[in-house]
């Protein structure tokens, strides 16, 4: 056997295992696609700033009395991972749980993050559930995101300086966003492969917008503030009518009033049947519990909260100063404080 030979014996296993590494590397870093239809949070959520959302059996949450940092929960919220130094907002999983997209808020807190990224204090970032590592996808401030099919819609800085929607692949490296709209509108609402949202400049009617052209169109003639489109139909607050809860059903023209309260905020429990809302009535404020098929109204808490954010039964909220972040279990009906054990 001549030395060419025994050269090219010796380097063949070295070879092989080079090029497996480098497949194994591009396959495992390639980005999953998803449902051109799915939706990377909830609506409820998205509209309460996202710190909060499902993924296969795990729970991420943005930590508000701890900086915003992001943890991993389990489902009954009784044990918690933090993941990040990252203080972040507007949390969104892919399909397949492998990905987590936020928006990095670094800049409101006084803590240094260990995230190799921090440089950038803002921007939109993706990170590896499997692998945690972080990949920063745009580097500006962003108002709210969404991650809808697999593309990101989300609030930017304009040339004029105020927010306009934009649009930004998730699966391609060093693209740059395209313009939707120059309105600030609200990308929550994604429902059957369309975002819901409600006029800003003009009106207040309902709209949806086609994410893969970019084109509106009127979905229903009223006066609606943050919509939430389901199968049951869209909910929404009606500002002519002093913040109160409707519902328009699916099929229908005419709104059904739910709430006669003036509300701040509110969400849909994940199994939408029940709506959580925080109402603005000065001393008599406070949170409910509202059951859609019975109409039966409860109050959890006297006072001002705000971040209604759920999972499941579960719903997570903070007082109005984030002094104390709070849990409400709608299963056993109990209140308490959130102090889940941290490993």
């Amino acid at each position: 056997m001549n030395k060419t030979v025994k050269k090219l014996l010796i380097l063949l296993p070295i070879i092989i295992l080079l090029l497996f590494f480098i497949l194994f590397s591009r396959f495992s870093s390639r980005i999953s696609k998803n449902a051109p239809e799915y939706a990377g949070n909830t609506a409820g959520n998205l509209y309460n700033h996202g710190l909060l959302v499902s993924s296969g059996k795990a729970i991420y949450l943005s930590h508000p009395t701890d900086s915003y940092h992001l943890y991993q929960m389990d489902p009954t919220f009784a044990k918690a991972t933090r993941l990040l130094e990252d203080s972040v907002e507007y949390l969104n999983a892919d399909e397949s749980g492998a990905y987590l997209y936020y928006s990095r808020i670094n800049y409101k807190t006084k803590g240094k993050s260990e995230n190799a990224l921090d440089l950038q204090s803002s921007g939109i970032y993706r990170l590896s559930t499997a692998r945690k590592n972080v990949t920063r996808l745009f580097a500006d401030p962003v108002a709210s995101l969404l991650l809808a099919g697999n593309t990101l819609l989300f609030q930017m800085r304009g040339g004029d300086g105020n927010f306009d929607l934009a649009s930004l692949s998730c699966e391609k490296k060093d693209t740059k966003p395209t313009t939707l709209d120059t309105a600030p509108l609200l990308p929550a609402s994604f429902y059957g492969g369309q975002l819901y949202y409600a006029g800003v400049q003009k009106d207040h009617k309902l709209y949806t917008l086609d994410p893969s052209s970019g084109k509106s169109k009127t979905a229903a003639k009223l006066d609606c503030y943050l919509p939430i489109a389901t199968k049951a139909g869209v909910y929404f607050l009606s500002q002519a009518e002093d913040y109160a809860l409707y519902l328009l059903p699916s099929g229908s023209t005419e709104p059904v009033r739910l709430s006669d309260h003036r509300i701040f905020t509110y969400n849909l429990s994940g199994s939408e049947a029940v709506i959580y809302f925080q109402t603005d009535e000065k001393k008599k404020s406070a949170l409910y519990r509202f059951d859609i098929s019975s109409r039966a109204l409860k109050k959890i808490a006297d006072g001002d909260f705000k971040y209604l954010n759920t999972s499941g039964d579960f719903l997570f909220f903070t007082d109005f100063r984030e002094a104390t972040c709070y849990l409400y279990n709608g299963k056993t009906d109990t209140l308490m404080i959130f102090a889940p054990e941290i490993s």
